[in-house]
C-alpha cells in the first residue's frame, strides 16, 4: 500500500515539474496583472472610504462626492461589472441642479458619467449643444465620445467632429492642448476617441498612424512616458488606453517596447505598497493618477476580453440590448472579490497590505501564491518521485492516472483566486506623520461682478487656514485636502503630466474674460511648474487667487 502511495505521489511530482514552467507562463500574463492592479486600487478605495464592498463603496463615498470625485471611477466600474448606480445618478443629477459648472469638458464629463450610470436625463442632450468645442482639443473629444455613444449634436454631424480632430494633428503626429508643441497625454486622448473609425476612415486610421508613430518615438527606456519633462503614471496610463482602445496589445507590439520594458512596466513603477499610485516615482498617492491608472486596466481587460473600448459604454451600447442584469460578460469583481458574511464581520480590523503582495512589474506575478503551491508540490513530487525510482514502481498505467489527477490539481490551481480576510480588507490606512504645516487661502477679489450667489461678496472662498502635510506632498495635495476639509468644489483636469485646476467654488477658468482662471502663488512668488509638482515645505503660504487677467498677473 505504501509503495503504491509513494508511487502515485513520485509520478504526480514528475508530472508537475514538467508542466511548472509552462504553468507559470499561464500566470505570468498581463491579464492578471491587470486583474490585480484593479483590486489593489479597489482595496485602497474601500479601506479609504470604510466600505466593505464595492455596492456600498458606490451608495457610499461615491454618491457623496457626485459631481466633486466620483465621476471617473463611475464611468470605470460602469465598464467592467454590472453595478446598480440609482443612487450615484440621482445625486449627481441634483448637484448639476443646484450649481453651474462653467467648464465645457466638465459638463461632457458629467455626461458621460450620467450615461454610464445609465441616465437618459436632456442633460446629456443640452451639454452637445452648449460645450463641443467651446474648451479647445478636450471639448471636441469629449463631445466625440457621446456621439460614438449613439448621441446627436444640433450644432456638429458625427463626421464635422471627426474632421475637426484631425485637422488638429501638428506635423510630428502629435496633438495639444494649447501651443505647437505636441503632448502625450492630449495624443493618446484624441487617439482613444478616434479609435471606433480606425478601419472605416481612411483619413482617421492615416491620423492614428502618425500619433501612434509619436507614442511610439516618446516612450521611454523604462516603458513610461514623459509630459514637460516629467515621468509620470497619468501619461502613460492615457497611452494604455488609446492602444487598448485601437485593439493593439501593449506587450505584444513591439512598437511600444523600448529595452524590454511595455507600457505595463511603466505604469507599475508607479505603484504603492497600498494599491494606489503616484504622480512621480517614489513619490505619494496621488487620485488623479490612481483613478487613471484604473482606467487603463479596465480599458486593457476590455480588449483582452474582446469587448467594446473604455468609452463606449455599456450601460447605452448593452443594456438597451436586453442585457441588465444578464450580461454576457461578467464583472470581473464578481470572480476575483467575494465578500463574505464571514468577512463583513470583520470589517473594521485594521492592518496593512503586505508590499510583497502588491505586483510592482509583470515579472514580480511570480511571488503570487500560485506561484510557491505550484512549487511545493514539485518539491514533494520530487522527493516521492526518487523514491518510487528506488523503488521500481513504474508502471505507464500509474503515469496515465497521475497525468490525468495532475491536470486537473494544476487547472485548479490556475483558475481559482484564494482571497483571506486580511488579503481583502488589509490596506494600509496609518497615514504618514504630519512633517509640518503649511497655510492656505483661496480668494476671488478681482471679480467686479458678485452677483451670483456662489461668489462671496468680499472675494474669500477660504481664509487663511493650517494644514498639516507629508513630506512629498504638492500645492495640489494641499488644495485637494482644503477643499475637502471644507466642502468646497473643486474642478481639475489633466493637462500633459500635471493637475490643471479649471474651477474652485464653482468659478471656473473662462468665466471672466479669455484670460480668467486660478493661479497660485508660494511665499508670495508664481513657481514655474504646476500645482502637481510643486513640493511644498513646512511654514509655505499657499495663495489661490482667481485672476482676470494672466498677462498682468504673470
Amino acid at each position: 500500500m505504501k509503495n503504491k502511495l509513494f508511487s502515485f505521489l513520485s509520478l504526480l511530482g514528475a508530472f508537475v515539474i514538467f508542466f511548472t514552467q509552462s504553468a507559470l507562463q499561464f500566470c505570468v500574463n498581463a491579464a492578471d496583472v491587470a486583474l490585480d492592479t484593479i483590486d489593489g486600487i479597489t482595496l485602497y478605495k474601500l479601506s479609504e472610504s470604510s466600505a466593505s464592498d464595492i455596492d456600498e463603496w458606490i451608495e457610499g463615498a461615491l454618491t457623496e462626492n457626485a459631481g466633486i470625485a466620483s465621476e471617473w471611477y463611475v464611468i470605470g466600474l460602469s465598464q467592467y461589472g454590472d453595478y446598480d448606480f440609482s443612487k450615484y445618478r440621482a445625486a449627481l443629477l441634483e448637484y448639476l441642479e443646484n450649481n453651474t459648472e462653467g467648464s465645457a469638458s466638465s459638463r461632457q464629463k458629467y455626461a458621460l458619467a450620467l450615461v454610464a450610470a445609465s441616465s437618459t436625463d436632456s442633460y446629456i442632450n443640452e451639454v452637445l449643444d452648449d460645450s463641443i468645442g467651446k474648451q479647445g482639443i478636450i471639448s471636441w473629444i469629449f463631445g466625440l465620445h457621446l456621439l460614438n455613444n449613439g448621441y446627436e449634436s444640433q450644432e456638429y454631424s458625427l463626421q464635422q467632429i471627426k474632421e475637426k480632430l484631425v485637422s488638429l494633428q501638428l506635423p510630428d503626429g502629435g496633438f495639444a492642448v494649447m501651443g505647437s508643441n505636441s503632448e502625450v497625454d492630449a495624443t493618446a486622448m484624441a487617439l482613444a476617441a478616434l479609435a471606433p473609425y480606425y478601419d472605416s476612415d481612411s483619413d482617421v486610421k492615416i491620423c492614428v498612424d502618425k500619433a501612434l508613430d509619436f507614442l511610439s518615438q516618446q516612450q521611454n527606456d523604462t516603458g513610461d512616458y514623459s509630459s514637460y519633462g516629467t515621468d509620470n503614471s497619468e501619461s502613460t496610463a492615457q497611452v494604455l488606453i488609446a492602444l487598448s482602445s485601437l485593439g493593439i496589445d501593449a506587450l505584444q507590439d513591439s512598437r511600444f517596447i523600448k529595452n524590454g520594458n511595455t507600457v505595463f512596466d511603466g505604469i507599475m513603477l508607479y505603484q504603492l505598497p497600498d494599491g494606489s499610485f503616484s504622480h512621480i516615482k517614489g513619490g505619494e498617492s496621488n487620485d488623479l493618477s490612481t483613478v487613471q491608472v484604473f482606467l487603463s486596466m479596465v480599458s486593457y481587460l476590455r480588449m483582452n476580453n474582446a469587448e467594446s473600448s473604455l468609452y463606449i459604454l455599456d450601460s447605452i451600447n448593452l443594456k438597451s440590448e436586453n442585457s441588465v442584469g444578464n450580461s454576457e460578460s461578467e464583472s470581473y469583481f464578481d470572480s476575483s472579490i467575494v465578500v463574505t458574511e464571514e468577512s463583513l464581520d470583520q470589517e473594521n480590523e485594521s492592518a496593512s497590505l503586505s508590499g510583497n503582495s502588491v505586483n510592482t512589474s509583470i515579472s514580480e506575478k511570480a511571488g503570487s501564491y500560485k506561484l510557491w503551491v505550484i512549487l511545493v508540490i514539485a518539491a514533494i513530487a520530487t522527493a516521492v518521485c526518487l523514491a518510487m525510482y528506488v523503488f521500481k514502481r513504474r508502471n505507464l498505467k500509474n503515469f496515465a492516472v497521475v497525468i490525468i489527477i495532475a491536470l486537473a490539481c494544476i487547472a485548479f490551481v490556475l483558475l481559482t483566486d484564494f482571497k483571506s480576510r486580511d488579503e481583502f480588507y488589509n490596506v494600509a490606512s496609518d497615514k504618514a506623520e504630519a512633517d509640518g504645516s503649511v497655510i492656505i487661502s483661496i480668494r476671488c477679489d478681482e471679480i467686479e461682478d458678485k452677483s451670483a450667489e456662489h461668489i462671496p461678496d468680499d472675494g474669500t472662498i477660504l481664509n487663511d487656514t493650517e494644514l498639516e502635510f507629508s513630506s512629498g506632498n504638492t500645492v495640489y495635495d494641499i488644495l485637494l485636502q482644503a477643499t475637502i476639509e471644507n466642502g468646497i468644489h473643486l474642478e481639475t483636469s489633466s493637462v500633459g503630466s500635471s493637475v490643471y485646476v479649471e474651477g474652485i467654488a464653482n468659478i471656473y477658468e473662462f468665466d471672466f474674460g479669455e484670460l480668467s482662471g486660478w493661479m497660485y502663488y508660494v511665499n508670495g512668488e508664481e513657481p514655474s511648474v504646476g500645482c502637481g509638482d510643486c513640493k511644498v515645505n513646512s511654514g509655505d503660504v499657499i495663495e489661490w487667487v482667481y485672476t482676470c487677467d494672466f498677462g498682468k498677473n504673470g
